[in-house]
């Protein structure tokens, strides 16, 4: 409906107000009405208007992530060093310095007489020592971390705990093998009191390893060859305690499995040999040793 000006406007809205307010159409504060209104709004306004808010049609997207239950964990690679190599408990972590005694028999003979005295038969003692080195980790863990941690379902202090423990693990798994510097706390590859380690021989590639950035670059005969040198060394080294009846052990480095033939044939080759894996000393303890 359309007013062209205000009378009739309000003529209008007067003789039809019954009507308009039987149809739901009440207006009690009304008084007067703008009539420019009337004469310039004269389209519908139902038009879509502005957004109040930013366009968008999704949902957050962490509602479409899952989250695995299962808890994946990077594994390392086994520590062996005391199973290979042995392990025995002196003293308590009281004490700084241990010394061992040491006994080596020493006698010579000479020929019989009545009146012969000379020949004699005595030992030789010495106190070698090692001073132990204490170490130790702390785990930290604050409620706030536990709980967000709880929410991806995750342990959180167990895990710590359990890093702890790894932590010490490894670095004495290392210590078997060069010692902590500074002390008289000595490894497989650096005490003194024991013989020059053996160069392998040179390989085909160029170098003396059997295994170069994570390959194996040493053929099998080459492995083998270094075995027996390592073999022929020891029974000579021990002076025949260490015979074909000797039951050794095989201290081979993790890389080194049954991955292709090269390697089932030093398995084969190496038969006679109880076989166990051990890691190289980790890097990230080089510099605390």
């Amino acid at each position: 409906m359309q007013f062209h000006d205000y009378n009739q406007a309000a003529a209008t809205w007067t003789q039809h107000r019954p009507m308009f307010e039987q149809a739901g159409i009440y207006l009690p504060e009304a008084r007067a009405y703008i009539v420019e209104a009337f004469r310039t709004n004269h389209l519908a306004m139902d038009a879509q208007p502005s957004l109040a808010t930013a366009s968008n049609a999704g949902i957050p997207a962490f509602l479409t992530t899952l989250v695995d239950p299962e808890v994946y964990r990077i594994l390392f690679a086994p520590t062996k060093a005391a199973e290979i190599f042995g392990e025995t408990r002196k003293g308590t972590w009281i004490d700084q310095t241990a010394m061992f005694p040491v006994i080596e028999q020493t006698s010579e003979v000479s020929s019989y007489g009545d009146y012969n005295d000379n020949g004699r038969a005595g030992a030789n003692m010495n106190w070698p020592q090692r001073q132990s080195y204490l170490f130790q980790t702390i785990s930290e863990y604050g409620e706030l971390e536990i709980e967000r941690a709880g929410l991806g379902r995750v342990n959180w202090v167990g895990e710590v705990d359990a890093a702890g423990v790894t932590v010490l693990h490894r670095f004495l798994n290392t210590t078997y093998f060069k010692g902590v510097q500074g002390l008289q706390n000595f490894g497989l590859l650096n005490d003194p009191s024991l013989a020059a380690p053996i160069t392998p021989s040179p390989k085909a590639y160029g170098g003396v390893k059997w295994i170069n950035n994570g390959q194996i670059v040493a053929t099998a005969n080459e492995i083998y060859a270094d075995l027996q040198s390592l073999w022929l060394q020891l029974v000579t080294q021990t002076a025949g305690l260490v015979d074909q009846n000797t039951k050794m052990t095989l201290g081979h480095v993790a890389g080194i499995s049954a991955r292709d033939d090269r390697d089932e044939l030093v398995q084969r080759q190496c038969r006679g040999f109880a076989q166990e894996e051990f890691s190289e000393p980790s890097r990230r303890f080089s510099g605390a040793i």
